[in-house]
């Protein structure tokens, strides 16, 4: 990941394969700091024009409601608004409940934006997807 900024909540930064790359560390349950890892992707994707997101939820910690209000009501439009946001690969945390709350986020994304979200076991995979496609469904 070139250009990577460790920040609390995780790090994030633009892999020159072509993606905003975000990889959450343990601080991901503290919210302001979560909202400022999510303004930061936002900010990486205007810059770098890539449109692709590759999050590595591995190490992240439940969110609380208000916050996935916050990323449902204002972080999500301000992303799929225009296309910013177009593509994501989610490298899946284990327990249950994060990837529920993962999929609460990806299915509105699809549904309001046309987002296209894939969920992968490894960084490889996930890496790989991005590069071979341009958020388009397979087949289409």
């Amino acid at each position: 990941m070139d250009l990577a900024r460790q920040m609390a909540a995780g790090t994030v930064g633009v892999d020159p394969a072509g993606y905003v790359h975000l990889q959450w560390g343990p601080g991901s349950g503290d919210s302001a700091a979560a909202r400022a890892v999510f303004d930061e992707v936002l900010r990486l994707l205007q810059v770098s024009g890539f449109g692709k997101l590759l999050t590595d939820q591995r190490q992240r910690v439940p969110a609380t409601e208000e916050y996935m209000g916050w990323l449902l009501v204002d972080w999500l439009p301000r992303a799929g608004t225009g296309q910013l946001l177009t593509q994501v690969a989610v490298v899946t945390a284990r327990p249950l409940h994060l990837r529920l709350q993962s999929l609460d986020v990806s299915s509105e994304g699809k549904r309001l934006y046309g987002i296209c979200t894939r969920y992968f076991a490894t960084l490889e995979e996930a890496s790989q997807w991005l590069q071979e496609t341009n958020g388009q469904e397979p087949g289409t």
